[in-house]
C-alpha cells in the first residue's frame, strides 16, 4: 500500500512538471506571436 501511495504521488508530480512545462512553452509562443506583430 505505501508503495502504490509513493508511485501515485510521483505520477502527480510528473504531471505537475509536464504542465509546467507547457506553461512556460504556451509563454514563449504567445511572446513569440506578439513579437511577430
Amino acid at each position: 500500500e505505501d508503495q502504490s501511495h509513493l508511485i501515485r504521488s510521483e505520477l502527480v508530480s510528473k504531471e505537475r512538471r509536464i504542465n509546467q512545462d507547457l506553461d512556460s512553452m504556451g509563454m514563449i509562443d504567445s511572446q513569440k506571436l506578439v513579437l511577430s506583430k
